[in-house]
């Protein structure tokens, strides 16, 4: 088992991803960004206007937080995620944020 950075950090997003799954973890919508595990310090507003700008989301998980700045502040967001788990997950997601 590699202990590199990225191996460690693939198989704890994957991890992560897997317990979800298997506890059926609701997917709720969010309505601010919040920073690390704890909902607190600042939100999107510490961003600036993001109104028709290009934003690049990474480890963007179930991507609650790419929708928020898409829908709340007019980003267009390009979110990476490479956690096969965390795909996963979105399958049973009735809704997706298309191309405009």
């Amino acid at each position: 088992m590699s202990t590199e950075p990225e191996a460690v950090n693939a198989r704890a997003r994957t991890t992560y991803g897997t317990r979800h799954l298997q506890r059926g973890t609701d997917i709720p919508e969010v309505d601010r960004i919040s920073w690390g595990f704890w909902p607190t310090g600042p939100g999107a507003e510490v961003l600036g206007d993001l109104t028709g700008l290009r934003v690049l989301d990474l480890c963007s998980g179930l991507g609650k937080h790419t929708a928020h700045l898409v829908r709340e502040h007019g980003a267009t967001v390009d979110a990476v995620e490479a956690s096969a788990s965390q795909h996963e997950r979105l399958d049973p997601v009735p809704h997706r944020i298309s191309d405009h």
